[in-house]
């Protein structure tokens, strides 16, 4: 599966990484991204969930969008110009992560989860 790879390569994730994430041996992401063997319905959930991409995407269909990579984000968000370090690019991420606990937390509180 393509997809996987490329969403791991993407998040800058070894193999190993990705395995050690999910609980599972590096061997099997390897035969995943070989085709040698594809991931069960929940592991698919799983990582959708951890890409942040839909399932489709991961099952291979082509008429999705890949997910934007770090280099496409940073110049949504800095419009380009002038030198993003990495400094810059995770202080963003960490504020988008704490509105999204507090979006997640706002709903628990309202019952909506």
């Amino acid at each position: 599966m393509e997809a996987i790879k490329t969403c791991r390569k993407q998040h800058h994730m070894s193999q190993q990484a990705l395995a050690d994430r999910l609980g599972i041996a590096r061997s099997t992401v390897a035969m995943w991204e070989t085709g040698a063997s594809e991931p069960d319905h929940e592991t698919i959930l799983r990582l959708a969930e951890l890409f942040g991409v839909s399932t489709d995407y991961l099952l291979g269909h082509k008429t999705l969008t890949p997910p934007p990579s770090d280099e496409d984000i940073k110049f949504a968000l800095f419009g380009g110009g002038g030198e993003i370090t990495d400094a810059m690019y995770d202080e963003v991420r960490r504020f988008a992560q704490m509105v999204r606990l507090r979006e997640e937390q706002e709903k628990k509180d309202k019952g909506d989860l």
